[in-house]
């Protein structure tokens, strides 16, 4: 069915007449190019139509706006400033098109600004992309934690003087391992944001933390860095232990008074059992067999073997590496403390050995962070160090080996590293003795 169109001047008028009457389209008398084309809902779309004088060939259509929404008298005024650009040799629609452009890029502009912000681009990207890695979450907590008055700053705009600023201030309280490892996830976070195209560089790329004050130089220096690789002194192993021991006391304390009232007497009484918790047991094993936080909370009940006397397991760090399951020897004092945990435990034979006390029902494995705080209390009830940091525990173990002249071979095996460099470039400077015994040996022969 051919469309009806009519030519006549535009009014509200005549488009009513022309709604009535089933017209297509009605073309304006009174400006060329003006016309109305009929919607089905009974609107009417107003447009301007001109010949380019850029390629004579085309003939673009600009819409208007919608009638009634837009009055007819309004829609002719803008159709002939129109109309007074194409005389002045301005083409509207890419007058249009540019302005369209300016729009976007401006919008765009702004969302790549609001995108480029670091804790806009934790919640929309980075906090996604690190749920992929087993410890992502705690990589993300410990980029707030440690970096969260930049949160609302642009990435562009982080400096080296930010990080020195940071670096002053959190070696208040932190060891420089510690503080190594929150700056390693920052830089890891601004290199996957120039990755994923948010920023075009990394802006503190190249800058390194300061080194901490070396004792190198000072022979009279008997008290080790807390953040290096090394043997715990005899005070501190005596302050482990105390901490460990007041630990207990302070949880029995507290759980017999909490026992008083009539409302908690359906609490289990702690005063007849070895351990309260997860958290002396967590400690131990990982004091006497050098494993990693993580190792120690994923190990499960199928894990030991031959009477307590073996653990058999993927060391989940290096897993990616294609290592399959390692078997490490446990000492004696070590299978004491996890028998007595299995007994206590009712003796299972599957499930995760340190589970979180939350969730006891499910029996879901421990958080890493769950040994923050209690950790924290430990060191303060045995006068240790506030920054002495768990993961010391693992570089005790590495050291006594070391300093017992065990291979290094035998040190990689039973500390799980992928590569025996791993060994040698952090724990071969501890045998200073072992050095200078064999210098002395052969001095004579000078």
């Amino acid at each position: 069915m051919a469309e009806l169109t009519v030519t006549k001047k535009l009014t509200k008028t005549s488009l009513l007449h022309g709604k009535r009457n089933g017209v297509s389209r009605i073309y304006d008398t009174e400006q060329k190019g003006f016309f109305a084309r009929f919607n089905t809902d009974g609107t009417a779309t107003l447009n301007y139509r001109y010949r380019s004088k850029l390629d004579p060939s085309k003939r673009p259509v600009i819409k208007l706006g919608i009638w009634p929404t837009l009055d007819v008298e309004e829609a002719r005024v803008i159709a002939k400033n129109y109309a007074a650009d194409i005389a002045r040799n301005i083409e509207p629609q890419i007058a249009l098109m540019r302005e369209r452009e300016e729009k976007a890029e401006a919008k765009r502009l702004k969302a790549k600004a609001k995108a480029s912000i670091l804790a806009n681009f934790i919640d929309a990207h980075y906090e996604a992309h690190m749920k992929r890695n087993k410890r992502g979450h705690q990589d993300v907590a410990r980029l707030k934690r440690r970096f969260g008055h930049l949160l609302t700053l642009d990435m562009n705009l982080i400096t080296k003087s930010n990080v020195y600023e940071t670096q002053q201030e959190a070696e208040k309280a932190v060891g420089f391992q510690t503080l190594k490892r929150d700056y390693a996830v920052l830089q890891g976070a601004l290199n996957y944001a120039v990755e994923v195209g948010v920023i075009e560089k990394n802006p503190i790329k190249g800058v390194s933390l300061k080194r901490p004050k070396s004792d190198a130089l000072d022979l009279s220096a008997d008290t080790p860095s807390l953040g290096e690789r090394r043997v715990l002194t005899a005070s501190e192993r005596e302050g482990l232990f105390k901490g460990l021991e007041e630990y207990t006391r302070q949880m029995k304390d507290m759980r017999r008074r909490s026992r008083l009232k009539k409302s908690n007497r359906h609490l289990p009484d702690w005063d007849q059992v070895t351990y309260v918790d997860h958290v002396v047991p967590v400690v131990l094993v990982m004091y006497y067999t050098g494993f990693r936080n993580g190792d120690v909370l994923g190990l499960r009940w199928e894990h030991f073997l031959d009477d307590f006397k073996v653990i058999g397991k993927v060391i989940e760090k290096i897993a990616h590496h294609g290592k399959g399951k390692m078997y490490f020897p446990v000492t004696e004092p070590c299978q004491r403390v996890i028998k007595a945990w299995w007994e206590q435990e009712g003796r299972p034979d599957t499930g995760w050995v340190f589970y979180s006390p939350r969730h006891r029902e499910e029996r879901r494995r421990l958080s890493e962070s769950a040994m923050r705080k209690p950790w924290e209390k430990i060191k303060k009830w045995g006068g240790l160090d506030a920054s002495l940091d768990l993961y010391t525990l693992r570089h005790n173990f590495a050291s006594l080996y070391i300093m017992a002249k065990a291979d290094l071979l035998t040190v990689r095996n039973l500390m799980g590293h992928s590569d025996i460099k791993t060994t040698t470039d952090h724990y071969t400077h501890l045998d200073r003795e072992h050095l200078e015994r064999m210098v002395r040996s052969v001095e004579g022969k000078f």
